[in-house]
């Protein structure tokens, strides 16, 4: 992703945190902050641009008959299977790191822990029991549900760990103050539009608010929080 955007072939786009601060560190950056990002619909956003970790189990699995204790929190997952999308994955992997060091732990909390590529394979994972349990994009689970209604009764968070920044909105540094200004307008604006408010809400959306840079500063320091923990994982 990050050739793409050095190679000034776009506008405006959507990166991951990770992706973004990586760039802005690099002397060849072509790209910049757009100033607003997605405010997204969760139980715990408070109106905030950020999103979550929801750590995800089967409904079924909510009870573990070998101890007969119920899922009611992530130090309850000692000993589950575990699926990973990507190991440099905020959601996915160094949330979760940053978590069991808290906990005075490391990845060996967790059983046998797989490498799956994706949220969604994640998501497949779990459904399928290949593995107990994943830490889901909260805003990719929110999407999975909406295309797959049947799942939200077979899929249970048991817990949301964060917030953390979401994800940037970023825009070519070389074009013209004035179009980079009137598209965060029109982002910023989407929500007072019939059909703009439509779109965002089929995507959890609420609306676009400013942000600057220093929301992103919190990835940082939660990557920062996980350092000398490490998942050796198998790759699916």
């Amino acid at each position: 992703m990050s050739d793409f955007y050095s190679e000034m072939s776009f506008y405006t786009g959507f990166i991951s945190t990770h992706s973004f601060i990586k760039m802005g560190k690099s002397e060849d950056n072509k790209v910049e902050l757009l100033g607003c990002s997605a405010l997204y619909h969760h139980d715990f956003a408070e109106k905030q641009p950020v999103y979550f970790a929801d750590v995800v189990v089967t409904a079924a699995n909510r009870w573990r008959s070998r101890t007969a204790q119920r899922l009611k929190d992530f130090e309850d997952l000692r000993g589950c299977s575990w699926a990973l999308n990507d190991p440099q994955s905020l959601s996915g992997n160094i949330k979760v790191l940053s978590k069991l060091k808290s906990m005075g732990e490391n990845a060996s909390f967790f059983g046998h822990i797989v490498e799956s590529g994706s949220h969604v394979k994640s998501l497949a994972m779990i459904l399928n029991s290949t593995v107990d349990a994943a830490s889901i994009d909260s805003n990719v689970l929110a999407a999975y549900l909406a295309e797959h209604p049947s799942a939200k009764e077979k899929l249970h968070v048991v817990t949301s760990l964060g917030p953390m920044p979401i994800y940037p909105v970023v825009v070519n540094k070389q074009l013209p103050e004035d179009l980079k200004g009137r598209i965060c307008s029109a982002l910023l604006n989407m929500h007072m539009d019939t059909d703009g408010a439509a779109f965002l809400t089929r995507h959890s959306v609420e609306k676009f608010v400013p942000v600057d840079p220093s929301l992103y500063t919190e990835k940082e320091r939660i990557r920062h929080d996980a350092k000398g923990v490490v998942i050796n994982q198998a790759y699916y």
